[in-house]
């Protein structure tokens, strides 16, 4: 199933733009949770291929579980709908790659699902509150498959 997300999304991306069409890059500051709440911190860069549909691709510290490093790279489908001139409702739903580094390096692929509420300063920059579930991180040695889930709020750039 990622594979098959992985495809329609690349191919999304590689299809003749519109006149609408602009990249945009973003940082985020938030909370995790995996075992525990840690410090998250999120880059992200994306295409708006249409007024309401994007694709975005990510790199998400989660801050830490058992101990361990825990991170996650995700390429998502954000879909927006307008509720006036300054603010937006978006929606996300992709496939992301979760790691940890306890006993060695471990990955899991796993569904990311998300929603939030933008608000656009300007044509450039606008400001978003954001809630996300990543699915489970790879299962640990004592047989443990924690879901993370991520909050927070981040700036987007558009060029």
């Amino acid at each position: 199933m990622n594979k098959i997300l992985m495809a329609i999304t690349l191919s999304a991306a590689l299809v003749s733009t519109s006149a609408e069409a602009g990249l945009y890059v973003g940082i985020m500051g938030g909370s995790a949770t995996t075992d525990v709440q840690h410090s998250s911190t999120k880059g992200f860069a994306g295409i708006q291929i249409i007024p309401n549909l994007g694709i975005e691709g990510a790199y998400t510290d989660f801050g830490g579980y058992r101990g361990a490093n825990a991170n996650s790279m995700s390429l998502s489908v954000v879909g927006t709908l307008p509720l006036g001139d300054t603010w937006d409702l978006f929606g996300i739903w992709g496939t992301t790659q979760n790691r940890t580094n306890n006993a060695g390096t471990n990955s899991r692929n796993d569904m990311l699902t998300g929603f939030g509420l933008a608000y656009n300063a300007s044509k450039n920059l606008a400001i978003r509150l954001q809630a996300e579930n990543y699915g489970k991180l790879p299962t640990d040695t004592d047989g443990t498959s924690t879901t993370v889930s991520n909050w927070g709020v981040s700036v987007k750039f558009a060029f």
